[in-house]
């Protein structure tokens, strides 16, 4: 077999392991997906904004009612149209997730093929595709929500192996590929047609001028021909950037003027330490999992300042983290320079190790024939001015060089992964917290019977105001709105008051969820009663703080009312001289573990208030040891405290959730109030002394059966 045989079948089985490295991430990663998809884990509204999205498409239609506008005049994510065949054949949301699963996994292929092109190793190849998928900003883009940017991931690692590669007509398919996704990656392109010009020289000018065309294209789309067109209101991004400009003109025009408070910008936020520490980190966080070996190439990572500008120029500290969808197109650029970066140390330490060809006594290369070697090499961005021909040995040094660092990249990577990542991380490091549970805990294990039977006692037609979490299970329907809007009062980015919506069949949402309960606000129960009005809804099903409102229900539930009778345990305890706590009815005694604890409360509003009230439900065992906690808002959000009759004696039923990891025992039931004014907030305070030093009422005593 000759060497350049055994080179083949070496590349061969070096492109096998990185597929089947690449078919284990998309596996796995789209596994963790169906599992969060199962257990009403997608707590935020991007996912179901682009499933029902291309769904509408289907119908003929671009409006998105979950986002209230067309979807063409949000974000540019044309990426869509090539999408919606394949989704015309496996009508489920589910295949977008699966989509971005695999899209992400194939990112490896590009990564492989410059490494190998690079640094001459195709071991060291398969270590960069594995330093690629193992990188954590990869996993928590992938997990986090669904994403047409995500996908621009692959399609840049696959530019830049055409451009290093002279592929003009693939890379630039690649690129136009990538532009389909969002409106900014023109951002990544742009620095990316420059760096053409330096890596190839004057072979690069048409690769310049047609990713910059291709680029400024992009850009005049979006902004002068689909955002003008359809955003009328409904998405004001440039709110983000308020402390630059009012529009995104003035922004521009800012930062240009002022480039050394922009430069800042990238590294610290003035007047707030801890946003200073989250930029400063987000480099640390990126970078580690490389072992910063994309330093060693600045002018590759110098692409990513554009991008990198867009995300911590803007007031919104999630884009300064690595947890959420940000760095989808900076990962490419990072990973990239760090290929380069090691080839650029490998050659450092084997021309300081190894002979030179001279000092062996042969004679140099001629000019043009050291340029047709260095090409035949792969471009060097950053290359001596004189390079001499490699000598074996030096060759050999390059390989193990590169091979070296590769497996010390891969030690920092898999420490990292331990420390903050995805699937393994845990929460070791501050900040870098999973925005959403990729498994489910308890309590959505036991929570999951009552969103499930809600899902099915859904009508089957009209339109649905859903919580976070039920709104991809729905999003097949062309009338859905997402409850935090109704909450808000306003679009998302955007201070245009949200209308009511009309043709409602059914409302359910979790007021009482952590994600969507800072939504409530002093007017969200006259907008909900508004909404409840004009389409004739009425609740159904209640399972904690989960409510079911229908419009075709024969049997209602009563929550909230007019006192029936006296509480079965009375008290008097008045708080902040506004409510009166008149007792609670007697708990039931035995629960099993993942039941419902069945509570009936009295109260009594004595004076107007402005605050927004909430209760803090908790258990504890005999040790005095908080087993459970809950916190709420009273009446559901329909019906905030402001809103009761004054003077009037009322009633409020919960049913409190017991998760089914509680441990059987016999425990106390405790309430306390608090309240949110705006910004502050603050527990109540009783005008019973005795109360106000334990800091709680009793409401009871309960025990938790070993078994369901």
């Amino acid at each position: 077999m000759t060497r350049r045989d055994s080179s083949r079948k070496t590349f061969v089985s070096g492109r096998v392991v990185v597929m089947l490295l690449a078919l284990a991430y998309a596996v796995i990663y789209s596994s963790v997906c169906f599992t969060k998809y199962r257990y009403y884990l997608y707590r935020d509204f991007d996912f179901p904004i682009f499933a029902q999205a291309i769904e509408r498409m289907l119908h003929g239609s671009f409006y998105v009612s979950i986002r209230g506008m067309n979807w063409l005049g949000d974000h540019s994510s044309l990426i869509l149209f090539p999408l919606a065949p394949l989704y015309a054949v496996f009508r489920h949301p589910l295949l977008l997730l699966v989509v971005q699963s695999v899209a992400l996994g194939l990112g490896a292929v590009p990564v492989f093929a410059i490494a190998r092109r690079e640094l001459g190793s195709d071991r060291a190849a398969v270590g960069f595709a594995l330093l690629y998928l193992l990188h954590p900003a990869v996993g928590y883009t992938n997990l986090f929500e669904f994403h047409p940017e995500t996908l621009a991931t692959p399609a840049l690692l696959f530019t830049f192996q055409f451009l290093l590669a002279h592929s003009l007509l693939p890379g630039l398919i690649a690129a136009g590929v990538a532009l389909l996704c969002r409106e900014d990656v023109a951002l990544v392109v742009l620095p990316i047609a420059l760096w053409a010009l330096w890596v190839h020289r004057r072979a690069g000018m048409r690769w310049s001028i047609a990713l910059a065309g291709m680029a400024i294209a992009s850009l005049v789309l979006s902004f002068v021909v689909l955002k003008p067109a359809f955003n009328l209101g409904e998405a004001g991004y440039a709110d983000m950037y308020e402390s630059w400009g009012a529009s995104l003109g003035e922004v521009a025009t800012n930062i240009l003027r002022h480039p050394v408070a922009a430069a800042s910008a990238l590294f610290a936020t003035p007047g707030d330490p801890a946003g200073s520490m989250a930029k400063q980190s987000y480099y640390l966080l990126m970078l580690a999992p490389l072992l910063f070996l994309s330093i060693a190439s600045p002018l590759t990572l110098v692409l990513a300042l554009p991008i990198l500008a867009e995300h911590f120029l803007s007031s919104r500290q999630v884009q300064h983290t690595i947890v959420y969808q940000y760095t989808a197109l900076v990962t490419p650029v990072f990973v990239v320079a760090a290929i380069l970066g090691a080839r650029n140390v490998a050659s450092w330490l084997a021309l300081r190790i190894a002979p030179s060809s001279a000092a062996q006594g042969k004679r140099p290369q001629p000019r043009a024939a050291r340029r047709a070697t260095n090409a035949a090499h792969g471009a060097n961005t950053e290359r001596p001015a004189s390079v001499e021909s490699a000598s074996p040995l030096r060759v050999r040094m390059r390989s193990t060089a590169a091979l070296m660092m590769t497996g010390l990249a891969l030690i920092a990577s898999l420490v990292c992964n331990w420390l903050y990542g995805p699937l393994t991380g845990g929460g070791k490091v501050a900040g870098v917290v999973p925005p959403q549970r990729n498994v489910p805990n308890s309590e959505d294990r036991t929570k999951k019977p009552s969103r499930d039977r809600m899902m099915k006692s859904l009508p089957p037609a009209g339109g649905v105001v859903a919580g976070f979490e039920f709104l991809s299970h729905v999003a097949r329907r062309d009338n859905v709105h997402s409850a935090h809007h109704l909450f808000r009062g306003e679009f998302t980015y955007s201070r245009r008051p949200y209308p009511t919506p009309t043709e409602i069949s059914a409302f359910v949402a979790d007021p009482g969820d952590a994600h969507l309960r800072g939504y409530v606000e002093p007017r969200t129960g006259e907008r909900l009663h508004a909404l409840i009005a004009a389409n004739r809804l009425v609740c159904t099903d209640a399972a904690g703080d989960l409510v079911l409102f229908r419009s075709d229900a024969r049997d209602t539930l009563t929550l909230i009312g007019p006192e029936r009778q006296p509480a079965e345990v009375p008290a008097f305890v008045t708080y902040d001289s506004i409510v009166v706590y008149r007792g609670v009815d007697r708990i039931t005694e035995t629960v099993g573990p993942g039941e419902f604890l069945e509570i009936e409360t009295h109260w009594r509003r004595v004076a107007d208030t402005d605050r927004l009230y909430f209760l803090i439900l908790g258990a504890y065992d005999a040790s005095g040891r908080m087993v459970l906690q809950q916190i709420r808002h009273f009446g559901y959000a329909v019906d905030p405290l402001a809103a009761w009759p004054l003077g009037a004696d009322m009633f409020e039923r919960y049913r409190l959730l017991v998760p089914d990891d509680v441990p059987a025992e016999t425990y106390s039931l405790t309430a306390s109030l608090g309240w949110a004014r705006g910004a502050e907030t603050n527990l109540s305070q009783p005008d019973d002394p005795a109360i106000r030093a334990q800091g709680m009422v009793v409401l009871g005593r309960f025990a938790v059966n070993a078994t369901r």
